[in-house]
């Protein structure tokens, strides 16, 4: 062991070079930092000439080599920095003259800074993307010797923010400035935002008309997110844990409080968005910037041939026909305004759509009659391994491919102009879920383009196919993958889909298909944090394994005691995420609660709720108890993990403590969720089958009512006690998030149905019915009278 402080002494000295520059001398000041907050001893920073280093102490080499003359002379040619890629370290512990010293340089200023917090977990701490774990403060610190180089397997490793979502359309710049601090410590090297045409990104005109925003997007979450997902962002609809919204009048940026025109939300959003691009190109970083391409602002757009309604479409807004001179004139705009607005940027990438809209325009029927031949690959994959696509979305595979063919060529047109505009930027085409397009994309595209996609078996399963692999056999095309960190589709608890990551073939499967890296969607910093590093892991150690990964995760934070059981638990929470197919099934998704919107659309029919669900009573009440069912399981599965978080509470490390507190109250409210899903469920069943059995029988079916009415008043005492949970584990803004969306779906929503379900019962038990008669409650629960 190598003794860096003994008794609460300083055992060891760190030694930067006579030529050391800001970058090392920064490196080697946090590892002072890390020496002290772990044992509150401070170690001097010396250059290596100093005369004073000579006394004993074991010597901590830190910078790059051509600045350091001792690491230059210490060093095995093997472990080199200097041979290494961008980006590469080495740790190295020997011996000198008689001195014992351990080295921690970089290829770059990056690398030594890296080596030094990999050092720094050696001594026992553990970063996340939220916090650092550290141990107990001890009067004694020491180091295993470790003689290694390292080298990442994947040279992008980042994020791609997607704000039209509350949990992180609400972070504010010290927000994004926490998140770049840890980024840096878990080796994560790039950040990228992708853009929404009806978001306050850029100011831009056609034929003298000003782009509009407000149509889509509310004043209150600051023009960043679509009405349909939030309609009411005032911070007093959340009763339920108001004290947490007291510094927030609206769930929007701190910044953005009092924005109260389009003008003003501009400036204020693109003035934050330089501030983070700025704090992460500081800390190294590239940065870049993504947009959906077939995507117009309604009132722009209407100078367009669109496909579908006017005047828009709730999430996308007006979607051109590829063939249609005037939309791409206005994309071309768009592009011209992100490229001016943002000129620090890295790379910008063009998405074709997501969804699968079909121009009949007989010129965009002209153009899918020439480019299917060239989409034969992507036509027999699409019909062998990409069933769920057509099942989802209810088309055949050519009918799936035609749309595509569309999307992709306005993607390389939009490419093509920020190509022509900044031929300095690295530009790329994205696609969502596209897979099967990737290889014929890759003939039909310019070398110089890079290729994007979003991948996900939880979304879309393939048959047999590893999703990375589609990406093989492009040469030196830069390629990356869109990584799921956080499904949109289950945002209440906390995500353990680790297997997925494993299934697409995200490390190892990805390095041999000459994948560049991955972009990381993700919409909470907070209680994702075991799944960035383990993302943040693969991409530096390609044959990382879930299994691997979380016995050493659980061994690191909560400790040897605890291990088994928190490991246990892990595997508990994967099971449950697994068998709810990973993405929940809809259970708390960035519109809403499938279940609670799907039940209310069904019985809350404006002209006549009081003959039962619409549609089919008996398919309705079916699918209603297969929710409650699969509920039910993945229940059981939480309630396992819970057992096993019990188990470790009482051998669990000081350090892994607030860790397991935080989780185990995360399970404890996601459990309360979906058992308010189950409960729901099963009173709709209830209410359904009332219809079913006793239509005919009036007294039989106002008896079977009022049992389905007590069945919604226990669903809103299990909504409210969701939301008392969730206000107990709120300690970052994706966390308040939750919290405000627990009290608008989950309380209120489930309000809404037991009131609708009181009025029917009311009905046929031959009391006061009507909206405003006696004991009717009005939007905050009160009594209209």
């Amino acid at each position: 062991m190598l003794h860096l402080v003994v008794d609460g002494r300083p055992s060891s000295r760190i030694a930067i070079g006579a030529h050391a520059d800001d970058d090392d001398r920064r490196a080697a000041g946090e590892l002072a930092r890390y020496v002290e907050r772990l044992s509150g001893t401070r170690l001097e920073v010396r250059t290596a000439a100093d005369s004073t280093l000579t006394d004993g102490h074991v010597l901590l080499l830190v910078g790059a080599p051509e600045h350091h003359e001792m690491i230059d002379a210490a060093l095995p040619a093997e472990l080199d920095p200097r041979r290494l890629g961008p980006e590469g370290f080495v740790l190295h512990c020997g011996d000198l003259d008689g001195r014992r010293f351990v080295i921690a340089s970089g290829r770059e200023a990056i690398g030594t800074l890296y080596a030094v917090y990999a050092l720094v977990e050696m001594l026992g701490v553990t970063f996340t993307l939220a916090e650092d774990l550290l141990p107990p403060r001890s009067s004694e610190l020491a180091l295993v010797p470790v003689s290694r180089a390292f080298e990442p397997a994947l040279s992008r490793r980042g994020f791609q923010f997607d704000l039209n979502n509350l949990h992180n359309s609400i972070w504010g710049i010290e927000d994004y400035g926490r998140l770049i601090e840890q980024m840096i410590k878990l080796r994560l090297n790039h950040l990228g935002f992708f853009a929404q045409c009806h978001g306050p990104w850029i100011d831009y005109a056609y034929r003298g008309e000003k782009a509009l925003i407000g149509d889509l997007t509310s004043r209150e979450s600051g023009y960043l997110r679509i009405k349909q997902s939030v309609p009411d962002a005032r911070t007093v609809c959340a009763a339920i844990g108001a004290e947490h919204f007291a510094d927030r009048k609206f769930m929007a940026p701190p910044h953005m409080q009092d924005v109260r025109s389009p003008e003003q939300a501009r400036q204020l959003f693109i003035g934050m968005v330089h501030e983070v691009f700025a704090l992460a190109r500081e800390r190294g970083m590239t940065t870049s910037l993504a947009f959906d391409a077939p995507s117009l602002v309604p009132n722009l757009g209407r100078y367009a041939r669109n496909i579908g309604a006017r005047p828009y479409h709730f999430g996308v807004g007006v979607v051109p026909s590829p063939t249609d001179a005037v939309g791409l004139e206005i994309i071309e705009r768009m592009v011209e305004a992100f490229l001016d607005a943002y000129p620090e940027i890295d790379a910008f990438y063009a998405f074709g759509s997501e969804n699968y809209a079909l121009c009949p325009h007989p010129d965009s029927e002209a153009l899918r009659a020439r480019m299917r031949p060239r989409f034969e690959h992507a036509l027999s994959t699409l019909g062998e391994q990409w069933q769920s696509v057509c099942a989802k979305f209810q088309v055949t595979p050519d009918r799936a491919l035609d749309a595509d063919i569309g999307g992709f060529e306005i993607a390389r047109s939009a490419a093509a102009i920020a190509r022509r505009l900044r031929p300095d930027l690295e530009v790329g085409v994205g696609s969502f879920f596209r897979g099967y397009l990737l290889r014929d994309a890759d003939r039909l595209l310019e070398r110089d383009l890079a290729l994007v996609d979003w991948q996900s078996s939880g979304v879309f399963p393939t048959v047999r196919d590893v999703n990375a692999s589609y990406f093989s056999g492009m040469g030196d095309r830069r390629r990356y993958i869109i990584v799921r960190g956080d499904d949109d589709g289950s945002m209440f608890g906390m995500p353990f889909y680790l297997r997925q990551f494993q299934r697409d073939g995200c490390f190892s499967e990805a390095v041999d298909a000459g994948v560049t890296g991955f972009m990381c969607q993700l919409y909470r910093a907070r209680g994702t944090e075991h799944h960035i590093r383990f993302l943040a892991g693969g991409a530096w150690d390609a044959d990382l394994t879930p299994q691997v990964f979380y016995r050493q995760y659980a061994q690191d934070v909560f400790g040897p005691a605890a291990a088994a059981a928190m490991v246990d638990a892990f595997e508990c929470l994967e099971d449950g995420e697994q068998q709810l197919g990973w993405r929940g099934q809809g259970n708390f998704t960035w519109l809403g609660v499938y279940d609670l919107r799907m039940i209310e659309q069904r019985i809350g029919d404006d002209t006549n709720p009081f003959d039962g669900p619409s549609g089919d009573c008996a398919q309705f009440a079916a699918a209603c108890r297969d929710r409650a069912d699969a509920y039910d399981q993945a229940i059981d599965h939480l309630g396992a993990a819970q057992q096993h978080m019990d188990a470790a509470r009482s051998r669990v490390s000081e350090k892994g403590r607030g860790t397991l507190e935080y989780l185990a109250g995360k399970t404890r409210a996601y459990r309360t969720h979906l058992e308010t899903l189950v409960l729901v469920n099963r009173a709709a069943t209830a209410y359904a089958e009332a219809f079913i059995n006793r239509a005919d029988d009036e007294r039989a079916l106002a008896a079977a009512l009022a049992k389905a009415e007590r069945m919604f008043d226990a669903t809103c005492s299990s909504a409210e006690q969701t939301a008392r949970h969730a206000a107990e584990i709120v300690d970052h803004p994706s966390d308040l998030a939750i919290l405000f969306l627990a009290n608008i779906w989950d309380v209120a929503q489930t309000a809404r149905l037991r009131d609708i379900i009181r009025r029917v019962c009311n009905y046929h038990h031959g009391r006061p019915y009507w909206v405003d008669a006696p004991g009717s409650r009005d939007g905050d629960g009160q009594d209209i009278f």
